[in-house]
This record gives structure tokens, C-alpha cells and sequence, in this order.
């Protein structure tokens, strides 16, 4: 789902009578839309304080578990050894943190015992495949962030973030109906990471080194 989408949906939650139009299968329809709403004086302020929201948003579904699911492959024998035996392994950039480590050796896969050191990650096999099972982070998005730009996260869940601009812009307007904004954010975030939890999660790879 696209910023100014968001963005856009965040201000028609807050004053539906505002006319916002725009085709949601097109970059440049929408970029249109929300240059027409910044040149409204009384919209612009709002659409901007929008991008810090959003990151407080984003910052939540990463707590919440809601981020993408990927895994590196490492060659065990590509890696740097320590003195006590155990190999070095610096992790894709975008690891917020380690689901599981396993390394497929000899036609069988082990589960790994592993630390994190600093941006380091120690583990034990010298050899076969290690493949390391993570959540990643969110990019986040700040001012000059095109309008078009799309968050990596399902639709479901970009759909939840204009509620939780709507109970942060609106809290001075209209408190209680900021609050009811918030809160319906934060059960619809909890309700998906407990049916996430429960169900088998695709992953995709980005990293591969033979």
C-alpha cells in the first residue's frame, strides 16, 4: 500500500466530508491527490505531522511481530573462525532480530545454538549451509518519501496505520474519538499477530551465498 494512500485514508477517517479522489492502481493519480490536498492550508500541517505517525505505527507492528519474515544462506566455510571453534557471521542488514538458525549439512538439517555479538551473529557449524530465519525492519519514511512509495507489509495491515494518525492528530480535537482511533488500531494489530503466530508464514530470500 502506497504513503499517500495511507495518508489520504487517514484524512477521510478524520473529516469524511473532504473530497479526495484518486486511482489506487495508478502512482500518479495518487501522488496528484495528495499534492492537491497539501495545497489546502488546513491540510497541509496535518498531512505533514502524518509521516512521524506513521513511523510510531511502523515501530508498533515491528514490536507486534508483523514485519516481513526472511532468511540468509551463509556457506559455513565462507565465514570467519574464532579461537574457541565457532564462525563469525555478519547478518543482512535489515535483521531486527534472529527467529532460528539452522545449518543443512550431509542431506539433514541441525537447529543451531547461536549469540548475538555487537552486529555479529556466533554460531557453531564449520560447515554445510547455515541459513538464519529472521524478522526484518521497516523502512521508515520521512518528508521527501515519494507519495507512491509502497510499506512492505500486507494490505491488511497498512490499512490499520490511518486509524493510528487519526487517534494521534485528532487527540487535541476530539480526545474521545481519538482514543477510540487508537484502540481499534492497537486490537486489530493484536488480533492479526495472534493469527500470524498460528499459522505458517511464507519466507523469502534475500540473501544466498554458496
Amino acid at each position: 500500500m502506497r504513503i499517500g494512500e495511507i495518508k489520504a485514508q487517514a484524512l477521510m477517517l478524520m473529516y469524511p466530508d473532504t473530497p479526495i479522489r484518486f486511482d489506487d492502481s495508478d502512482d500518479k493519480s495518487v501522488e496528484n491527490a495528495i499534492y492537491e490536498l497539501k495545497c489546502n492550508p488546513s491540510l497541509a500541517g496535518l498531512l505533514e505531522s502524518a509521516t512521524g505517525s506513521i513511523n510510531r505505527a511502523l515501530g508498533i507492528i515491528e514490536a507486534a511481530g508483523l514485519s516481513a519474515l526472511k532468511y540468509q544462506e551463509i556457506s559455513a566455510s565462507a565465514c570467519d573462525v574464532r579461537g574457541d571453534g565457532r564462525i563469525v557471521i555478519r547478518p543482512a542488514a535489515d535483521l531486527l532480530y534472529v527467529d532460528s538458525v539452522t545449518c543443512r549439512y550431509g542431506g539433514k538439517t541441525y537447529v543451531c545454538q547461536y549469540e548475538m555479538s555487537g552486529e555479529h551473529l556466533i554460531t557453531n557449524p564449520t560447515r554445510g549451509i547455515i541459513t538464519i530465519v529472521y524478522r526484518a525492519k521497516i523502512p521508515r519514511v520521512c518528508s521527501v518519501t515519494s507519495d507512491s512509495h509502497r510499506l512492505p507489509l500486507p494490505r491488511a495491515v497498512c490499512e490499520l496505520i490511518p486509524y493510528y494518525i487519526k487517534g494521534e492528530l485528532m487527540s487535541q480535537e476530539n480526545e474521545e474519538e481519538a482514543r477510540l482511533s487508537r484502540q481499534h488500531f492497537e486490537k486489530c494489530i493484536e488480533d492479526l499477530a495472534s493469527v500470524l503466530s498460528a499459522c505458517p508464514q511464507r519466507i523469502s530470500t534475500i540473501y544466498s551465498m554458496e
